[in-house]
């Protein structure tokens, strides 16, 4: 019987496993029979299975704070970017308009001369009440205004005011005396209704003002807010005119001018 011996090529297991590599090792055993003479007679090669590392932990690596520093940042950017986007959205889209209710308006002396002259001193009070749950606004000029059949009668100026988130505030407008020529039909519509058995004139009431909501913060944003009171009725006593029918709501306009910044 022929003596047997065998060679065997491979990683040694004495030593462990290899350290992590990027590619999978490989092992090969080479077995080789030979005859008396130490002649090699036959010989095959066997395929053993790679080795496979461990995975390796998360940001463990070489430098692994430098990788676990990046992600951190990456999650705060995205977490800014997501933050600055609803706050422009909510400051541009959100915003409610500001509630305006009519509570008095009175004027007196009321003069209607024969050469279509009229004055008058308008005493107006609003309640203003801003609806918005995260927003300030700040009224920097206000105008009220009255009407008759289009025709401008009377106007001024209110002081400023701010409101801050879902405040209240009452306004008061005492717009002086001038005389405003009007039209003779205009003249004409006074003197009939004023002469009738109910001596009450509608007047159209109006309020116009520059605000800015959030104001004195980065999100600043600047826009008007117009107001139409219609239809108001003023029932005059001799010369005096006070209004009647109670308080009244006005409709409200909020106009973005999307100006932002000081």
């Amino acid at each position: 019987m022929e003596d047997q011996k065998t060679l065997a090529i491979g990683y040694p297991l004495q030593f462990g496993y290899p350290t992590n590599t990027n590619s999978a090792s490989t092992t090969t055993t080479t077995t080789v029979a030979t005859n008396n003479n130490n002649n090699a007679v036959d010989a095959h090669v066997v395929q053993l299975p790679p080795v496979v590392p461990y995975p390796e932990p998360p940001c463990r690596s070489r430098n692994p704070h430098r990788y676990c520093n990046i992600g951190a940042t990456l999650t705060m950017m995205a977490m800014l970017a997501l933050i600055i986007t609803f706050e422009v959205y909510h400051n541009k889209y959100s915003t409610n308009s500001p509630v305006f209710r009519l509570d008095s308006a009175s004027v007196s002396p009321f003069n209607l001369s024969i050469d279509s002259q009229i004055n008058g001193n308008w005493n107006i009070s609003f309640y203003v009440r801003n609806p918005n749950r995260w927003t300030s606004i700040a009224y920097d000029v206000i105008w009220a205004l009255v009407f008759y059949q289009d025709q401008l009668l009377s106007d001024g100026t209110t002081s400023p005011f701010q409101q801050g988130r879902r405040g209240q505030t009452v306004v008061t407008a005492s717009l002086a005396a001038k005389s405003v020529h009007v039209d003779d039909l205009v003249r004409n519509f006074i003197f009939d209704d004023l002469t009738s058995t109910s001596g009450v004139l509608d007047f159209d009431l109006k309020v116009e003002a520059l605000v800015r909501r959030h104001p004195g913060t980065l999100s600043e944003a600047k826009g008007g807010v117009r107001v139409s009171c219609n239809d108001v009725k003023i029932r005059f006593s001799f010369n005096t005119g006070t209004m009647v029918g109670g308080s009244r709501k006005c409709k409200t306009y909020l106009d973005d001018d999307d100006e932002r910044g000081g």
